[in-house]
């Protein structure tokens, strides 16, 4: 090869080099990098159409937010079967309190939280959790112990004597109220109350006393009382007691008559839903009824039944008449001649019409006169 023609080639590298380094510093120089730290913000430009920007080529990276908030909203919170041991002691770590747990108290929990439960407080969340999985937790000391609820009447439970439920706080906490009762008996209003008492409640009486003794949460002791106070008032007392005036007849009697008569009516030959309370010494009678309107029918049949004493049905009463000219004797036989029916041989009941002819002194057709 020529000495000209390789210097040409050598020349002509050298000049393709030049511009493929040139090339790479111009789009260096085109696209620079991105900073690191975020931009100052400047004033938006006074051309009112900027051009712009064309799309990045590296997407920066964000960190997560952190969630924080009060520790008693509980949204977004998903438990599916979770060891009811867990959940209690996560449930204990927040309130800081010391517990002991009962071996016999297992379960698990489902928890779903969609919406916003601000008002959640962890103490009625642990009390409702374990509600739910028949347990209960009473405070020995510092210690609150954990247990099957149909044991914890046999612990430390503190009485109360609450009359009033707007005094009572709504959550599932155990309490142990004691009723006196005023008006209704002990008795029959646990047999009303039996059916509304919570799942593993108990409900005792003392009848000495009229006393109820309830073990329920107080959530579900708020509803026990308000129907409580349905029956047991002064104004239902008031109401079931109704006095009646006896006129004409003897209260005893009237009473005994009414008691058959309501018997009657109900079809119950033992028991009668009215009761009566004679009082002779005052002519009256009281009643007591559950139902305020059945005096309305006592007062009905009180005032067929109190009527003045009327003559019966073969009855025998005694007239006196004072004969002014004739024999009293003889008229009276002659009266019983008409009245009286004789045998076949003039005999009646009581002697014969000649016997009373003979008494009388007068003789006749029977014979035995003079």
């Amino acid at each position: 090869m020529p000495q000209n023609l390789r210097s040409n080639i050598k020349v002509r590298a050298s000049n393709w080099f030049r511009s493929g380094l040139l090339a790479v510093v111009l789009s260096a120089a085109a696209f620079p990098q991105i900073p690191r730290s975020h931009p100052t913000p400047v004033a938006p430009p006074a051309n009112p159409n900027p051009q712009q920007p064309g799309p990045s080529t590296t997407t920066p990276t964000t960190a997560l937010p952190v969630l924080t908030g009060p520790p008693t909203t509980y949204g977004g919170v998903n438990l599916d079967n979770v060891s009811l041991t867990q959940v209690i002691d996560m449930l204990a770590r927040q309130l800081k309190i010391n517990y002991i747990l009962d071996p016999r108290v297992k379960g698990g929990v489902i928890l779903n939280t969609y919406g916003e439960t601000k008002n959640i407080e962890p103490k009625s969340l642990l009390e409702a959790i374990l509600r739910i999985n028949g347990a209960g937790m009473v405070k020995e000391g510092e210690l609150y112990r954990i247990l099957p609820l149909a044991d914890i009447s046999h612990h430390a439970l503190q009485p109360e004597k609450a009359t009033d439920s707007s005094t009572i706080p709504d959550d599932d906490q155990i309490m142990l109220n004691l009723m006196f009762l005023k008006f209704v008996t002990s008795g029959e209003l646990m047999k009303v109350l039996q059916p509304f008492i919570g799942e593993n409640a108990s409900i005792y009486e003392y009848a000495p006393a009229n006393l109820l003794l309830i073990l329920d949460s107080r959530r579900n002791m708020r509803r026990l009382m308000d129907l409580v106070a349905m029956f047991d008032s002064d104004q239902l007392a008031n109401q079931r007691v109704h006095v009646f005036e006896v006129k004409n007849g003897r209260p005893s009697d009237l009473a005994r008559e009414l008691d058959a008569i309501v018997k009657s009516i109900s079809l119950s030959d033992k028991s009668s839903p009215i009761k009566f309370l004679p009082i002779d010494r005052i002519n009256t009678i009281m009643a007591v009824a559950p139902n305020p309107g059945a005096f309305i029918e006592v007062g009905k049949w009180l005032d067929k039944l109190d009527v003045p004493v009327k003559t019966r049905a073969g009855a025998v009463q005694s007239y006196v008449y004072r004969v002014r000219y004739g024999d009293a004797q003889s008229i009276g036989c002659s009266i019983n001649a008409l009245y009286i029916q004789f045998n076949s041989s003039g005999q009646q009941y009581g002697g014969g019409m000649g016997a009373c002819m003979a008494q009388s002194g007068i003789g006749g057709m029977y014979g035995g006169g003079k």
